[in-house]
């Protein structure tokens, strides 16, 4: 799902080991994955990059990271999945249903950088960097290989912050590398069919997979939350 849409490994994964693992293991876990993923199928988006209008959205999302993995001890799991689940239920498919909504035209970059700010810390909190700038880019109705290199290029940028302060603070343990040793293999292959696969999209299409995956991920998340209450 990462390969075809730009993101959705931590949204895909926190669905089945939010229940299987404590927050400050699957954090760290999901990052080092997707860093990988997103590594493997940047040069197909590459030339969409807009550095004018990506730049103050991946400012602010190094912003954010600090904060976020300062608040990760304190996380209450079932709540914030439930939150997010909730956001992206409602949200999403009210975008996918509304292909006509107007575009977001105000707040111009800070605008940018507030979202790239909460996802940053939404990233810190617990590796899902991606709803918020992702949600903000589908509202800008900026053109689809753009959308795409933007917050590739900030989920690139702002998980790689997340990894170090994640080091910088011990969470990168022997466990989470023992279990790194696992995913990261499965990560390779399905990452490269995955942008492949993007490759063969057209805009309206790209459109629709992304806010499904939102959507679909809200339903299985707020499902997991409440389920493991």
């Amino acid at each position: 799902m990462q390969g075809l849409s730009g993101f959705a490994m931590a949204l895909v994964v926190t669905v089945f080991w939010s229940g299987l693992m404590a927050p400050a293991t699957a954090a760290p876990l999901i990052v080092i994955s997707s860093v990988l993923g997103q590594l493997l199928s940047l040069p197909a988006v590459w030339p969409g990059l807009n550095w004018r209008r990506a730049a103050p959205m991946i400012g602010g999302g190094l912003l954010g990271v600090g904060p976020g993995v300062l608040a990760l001890p304190f996380l209450e799991p079932h709540l914030f999945r439930l939150g997010v689940g909730v956001l992206l239920c409602v949200f999403a498919p009210a975008m996918l249903l509304a292909a006509r909504l107007p575009q977001v035209r105000w707040g111009g970059g800070t605008a940018d950088g507030v979202a790239g700010f909460v996802g940053g810390a939404m990233g810190g909190m617990a590796g899902l960097a991606g709803p918020a700038p992702i949600l903000w880019c589908a509202l800008r109705r900026w053109e689809r290989d753009e959308q795409r290199a933007t917050f590739q290029s900030f989920l690139l940028a702002v998980q790689g912050a997340g990894l170090l302060s994640y080091a910088a603070s011990g969470l990168i343990t022997a466990e989470v590398l023992r279990l790194a040793a696992w995913t990261v293999p499965c990560v390779l292959l399905p990452s490269l069919l995955g942008a492949r696969l993007y490759s063969r999209l057209n805009a309206a299409a790209f459109r629709r997979v992304v806010l499904g995956i939102l959507a679909l991920t809200g339903v299985a998340l707020v499902g997991g939350a409440l389920v493991a209450r």
